[in-house]
């Protein structure tokens, strides 16, 4: 009786092949949703240093505007509208590419 020969087919459960397969897409909108949340938390980290950079390099325009009679909502207003066109140009952007 031979012990040691090689078999011709291989029997395969596909049963185990078939849970994996059925697990698999409703991991995958979990997936997704984690990779969102990282992608928009790195894009708004992004956006508070420009803007952070942005008010420390114009402290002496504020300044001035302030001076003239602006008030500090119209400087609050003049940045923030700043901060939402980079991130819609950004977006755009992103769609693009």
């Amino acid at each position: 009786m031979r012990r040691h020969v090689v078999k011709a087919f291989f029997v395969f459960n596909t049963d185990a092949i078939r849970k994996t397969i059925e697990r698999t897409p409703a991991t995958m909108p979990l997936l997704v949703s984690l990779i969102a949340l990282i992608s928009l938390m790195v894009g708004g980290i992004g956006v508070m240093n420009i803007m952070l950079v942005s008010v420390t390099e114009r402290t002496r325009e504020i300044g001035v505007r302030m001076a003239v009679g602006a008030r500090r909502s119209d400087i609050m207003q003049q940045f923030l509208i700043e901060a939402v066109l980079v991130c819609l140009i950004g977006g755009a952007l992103g769609i693009i590419l």
